[in-house]
């Protein structure tokens, strides 16, 4: 292959890594959820702040870091910690708000999925030393939740974007197939594992 050729693949995967962040699947599957389930989704409160616990919070770690006095300076890994301290805080708020507002069985699933989802790549990455990809967790999440939701047609574009999005990992070097497939476990088996459980507690 030649240079010219090996750049464009290299961009390409590049802008297909950036198209994929996990803000970006968190918004395209409660904004999903949202308008083609409003009536088990709830309110547009609900949506709002679904938007910011699961979007919005973890991005602002982007603006923040470099007038946060513990992360500012580090970086890149300053950047990721922030991302993770703020997603965090994200979903212990977006479960209170349902809790104490008693909102849908559905996003109440989201929101515990996600939290699930971070403990499960936690473990594997620090406890276990096995690089579960967070992005591929990131991007099957979504496609399983809509999945699960919407019917299998969520399939139709799913998969071919987890599958794009598998390329650009490996393309870039970013991680194994068995890593990147690991992380898409990851999500999917928590979705596997709350959703029956919280629709018996909700019943």
């Amino acid at each position: 292959m030649t240079t010219t050729g090996a750049k464009f693949f290299d961009r390409t995967a590049k802008v297909i890594r950036v198209l994929t962040v996990p803000p970006i699947g968190a918004l395209t599957l409660v904004s999903s959820l949202y308008f083609k389930r409003n009536e088990d989704f709830g309110s547009r409160l609900a949506y709002l702040l679904a938007v910011l616990f699961l979007s919005v919070f973890p991005t602002l770690a982007y603006p923040l870091q470099p007038i946060l006095p513990p992360f500012r300076g580090r970086g890149r890994e300053g950047q990721r910690s922030l991302a993770i301290l703020m997603s965090v805080i994200g979903y212990f708020l977006g479960i209170v708000f349902v809790c104490f507002t008693h909102a849908s069985s559905m996003l109440l699933t989201v929101y515990i999925v996600y939290v699930v989802s971070g403990v499960g790549i936690a473990l594997f990455s620090k406890g276990l030393h096995i690089a579960a990809s967070g992005h591929a967790c990131a991007v099957a999440g979504p496609v399983a939740g809509m999945t699960y939701f919407l019917g299998p047609r969520a399939l139709l574009i799913g998969v071919p974007v987890f599958l794009l999005v598998c390329w650009s990992s490996l393309r870039l070097k970013r991680h194994t197939l068995v890593q990147f497939l690991l992380g898409g476990a990851i999500s999917v088996g928590a979705l596997l594992l709350t959703a029956p459980i919280v629709s018996l507690v909700r019943k």
